[in-house]
């Protein structure tokens, strides 16, 4: 099991690729490429927010995240 080691039909089955692997750089890889991607698309970044809680409607759809500021110290909503 050189990488990975995932198998269908819960082990029975033969192996799944599950990953991609770019030498010993594939986490950097993915970074690079969600933030090329990111940036492309026009996102907003929040930077030092930490996700304390989900909004959660009654019908069980997330509405909205609880964050808190880290150098500040505020409590921030966003919908």
């Amino acid at each position: 099991r050189p990488f990975g080691g995932h198998t269908t039909e819960f082990g029975d089955g033969p192996p799944v690729q599950r990953t991609c692997a770019a030498a010993d750089r594939t986490g950097h890889a993915i970074l690079h490429t969600l933030y090329g991607q990111s940036l492309k698309q026009k996102a907003e970044f929040y930077i030092e927010y930490f996700a304390i809680d989900l909004l959660m409607g009654e019908d069980g759809a997330c509405n909205g995240v609880l964050c808190w500021k880290l150098d500040d110290g505020t409590m921030h909503v966003f919908n």
